[in-house]
């Protein structure tokens, strides 16, 4: 098994072979002699345990963690610890490594467009008032939502069915039960939701923000049917033949 040097106190190795539970301990070298107030030298010995671990990990594996620890300043000793122990603390409290990854994708998105967090029944109750005094300017603002959402969207996936994934990112944070994209053919797209509110209102809202975002993937709505909380619809990508 070939060993990576690395700082005292952790090794990596860049064999595929299993971990092993191999340890060693090492003590600190004594203090260099001192002078107290009375101008008489002591040589007061202090011991430190360390206690080496050998894990085995695959070599894309180092090589990603060797190059992210030099771009963060820090020593491969320090950055593994930093990130071991973040991954321990959320397997403690039952998380998974995709977990993180989910979080910190969808963290990402959210502070490019300053996302606030609000009770669905809050949301629902607040676009019922102002849809019947104003049903035509609330529905405008969900589609121009959609259309100024399209470009962040299309960072993280630029295939319409790439969307799926970004939506389950998503999921601990919406209402969303469900969402579903299907191709029926060449040309035609399958969207099923559910999940988008609990009254009409709320829903025709979603739809016209969904209508804007498939048109920014070029899609166009040929049929749709909505129930209070359900959207299932059918786009033909433009241009097709």
């Amino acid at each position: 098994m070939k060993r990576v040097p690395s700082l005292p106190g952790f090794l990596i190795s860049t064999s595929p072979a299993s971990s092993t539970n191999e340890a060693t301990r090492e003590r600190e070298l004594p203090d260099p002699p001192t002078r107290n107030n009375k101008g008489l030298e002591s040589t007061r010995r202090t011991s430190r345990v360390v206690t080496r671990a050998n894990i085995s990990v695959d070599k894309p594996v180092f090589d990603e963690f060797a190059a992210q620890s030099m771009l963060e300043g820090k020593t491969l000793f320090a950055f593994t610890n930093e990130w071991l122990d973040a991954a321990a603390k959320v397997s403690s409290q039952g998380g998974r490594a995709k977990d993180l990854i989910n979080l910190w994708r969808t963290n990402s998105i959210m502070k490019q467009v300053d996302t606030i967090a609000l009770p669905s029944d809050f949301v629902d109750g607040l676009i019922a008032k102002m849809y019947t005094t104003d049903k035509e300017g609330v529905l405008k603002s969900f589609s121009d939502l959609g259309k100024e959402l399209v470009g962040v969207l299309k960072i993280v996936s630029d295939s319409l069915e790439g969307l799926t994934d970004l939506v389950k990112d998503f999921t601990p944070f919406t209402p969303i039960k469900r969402f579903e994209i299907r191709q029926a053919d060449n040309k035609t797209t399958e969207v099923d939701i559910v999940g988008v509110g609990k009254r009409i209102e709320s829903t025709e809202c979603c739809f016209e923000f969904l209508k804007a975002v498939l048109n920014g993937y070029g899609y166009e709505v040929s049929t749709h049917q909505l129930y209070p909380g359900t959207i299932r619809l059918t786009a033909v990508r433009r241009g097709a033949t």
